[in-house]
């Protein structure tokens, strides 16, 4: 079972809350920034997940925080390296 962040915890409720894209990409950019174990990392992805599809711009919000996803699990893994990626949802 994913761990939701406490600030996440209004995106993951049962029925679908109306944000708009920018409310989304911020509390979801604060929710990752906040995350302290891998569990929280996975919270963020599973509403990450939840929310793939919802339009384009939705989509888009997600592959700009893919980065921050992949950033924060290493430093909360204690292995900065300089990498280049990208993150993709399966």
């Amino acid at each position: 079972m994913n761990i939701i962040p406490p600030m996440l915890r209004k995106l993951y409720a049962p029925q679908p809350v109306a944000l708009s894209v920018a409310e989304f990409e911020s509390l979801l950019g604060k929710g990752i920034a906040q995350s302290r174990n891998d569990n929280d990392i996975d919270g963020c992805i599973a509403i990450m997940k939840r929310y793939r599809g919802k339009g384009p711009a939705y989509d888009a919000a997600i592959r700009r925080l893919g980065r921050g996803i992949l950033l924060q699990r290493l430093r909360i893994n204690g292995r900065w390296l300089p990498i280049a990626t990208s993150f993709q949802l399966q």
